[in-house]
């Protein structure tokens, strides 16, 4: 069945090397039972038979609009390249290992419509993504809120560090975005981040005076992967870096309780990143992570450099 010209949402699926679990996505995206809507799938410079597999699905279904990059960019780039091609009133983000419940859609536009949103997040069904088993909800039916969620809000619900239990970070949403806000304030995924990439992003959204919120109901398959992107060694180092990008944000805006709250963030990640270098023998990222400006984070951070150079020698 074809899109209109207009749909009523585009779902955005970044894909490199997702043969093996890229038709789950599709199928998931296809089967919403709001059907007014057009897929759009990039394929970010994939090395397998991922091109051949989108096109396949294409051919039988003309709402899917699969996208090409020659060179890998990551997902930043990915979802950039498909926002500037979607048509859709509305966004839907979709990971090519992750799946949307048959109703996602169905339920989250007239919600989003009527609360008057510019982005609506719905909590994450986090399952094994090998076994299936249900792993419970990311953020837990107590983090909703029918209310705008600020900047300040946002960094106060992404904690580095926090322990790994509801509420989980907020940058691991994945909303329904009003197209029409990313048009008219050129905004877009910093494809100069590695990580905290979403999580910059729900930032910039909200600088823009965007209206965010966040459903207790949860239609959103997360599939927990090993070797996924957001699973990856130098984690630490790369928020950090996110980290500073948003700081510089919220100082720009003059909010000083979200400037506050990120440099509180900043200094936790900048010591988890020293650690995470220094466990991973890159002696010389671990010292050039140190928060040499502040004697007493500083001597810290070289007792756990040492630390880890003992316990390498001593190994």
């Amino acid at each position: 069945m074809p899109s209109s010209v207009e749909p009523i949402v585009s779902v955005v699926i970044p894909a490199r090397d997702a043969a093996g679990f890229l038709p789950a996505a599709l199928r998931s995206a296809q089967d919403q039972t709001l059907q007014d809507l057009e897929i759009l799938v990039v394929d970010d410079g994939s090395r397998d038979s991922t091109w051949p597999l989108l096109t396949g699905f294409a051919a039988e279904d003309r709402r899917i609009r699969p996208l090409r990059r020659a060179v890998a960019g990551g997902p930043a780039a990915a979802r950039n390249l498909a926002f500037r091609q979607a048509r859709g009133r509305w966004i839907a983000l979709l990971d090519a290992d992750d799946l949307f419940l048959p109703d996602r859609l169905g339920r989250l536009v007239p919600l989003a419509e009527r609360l008057n949103a510019d982005l609506l997040a719905d909590d994450l069904l986090r399952v094994d993504f090998d076994t299936g088993l249900p792993l419970g909800r990311h953020f837990g039916a107590a983090a909703a809120s029918m209310k705008p969620i600020g900047l300040a809000e946002i960094l106060r619900r992404d904690r580095p560090g926090a322990p790994d239990a509801p509420p989980r970070a907020i940058g691991y949403a994945q909303p329904l975005i009003r197209r029409d806000l990313l048009r008219r304030h050129a905004i877009g995924y910093d494809e100069n981040l590695p990580a905290s990439e979403d999580l910059a992003f729900l930032f910039d959204c909200v600088a823009a005076g965007a209206r965010f919120m966040l459903a207790a109901e949860a239609y959103y398959v997360y599939r927990l992967r090993t070797g996924s992107v957001s699973r990856r060694p130098g984690l630490a180092a790369a928020q950090a870096a996110a980290n500073r990008r948003i700081a510089h944000v919220a100082i720009s805006l003059g909010d000083r309780e979200a400037a506050s709250l990120a440099a509180e963030r900043q200094d936790v990640l900048d010591g988890m990143a020293v650690a995470e270098a220094a466990l991973d023998g890159r002696w010389l990222g671990a010292l050039s992570q140190a928060r040499w400006r502040w004697p007493r984070r500083l001597a810290t951070d070289l007792r756990v450099v040492a630390g880890a150079a003992r316990r390498r020698i001593v190994a």
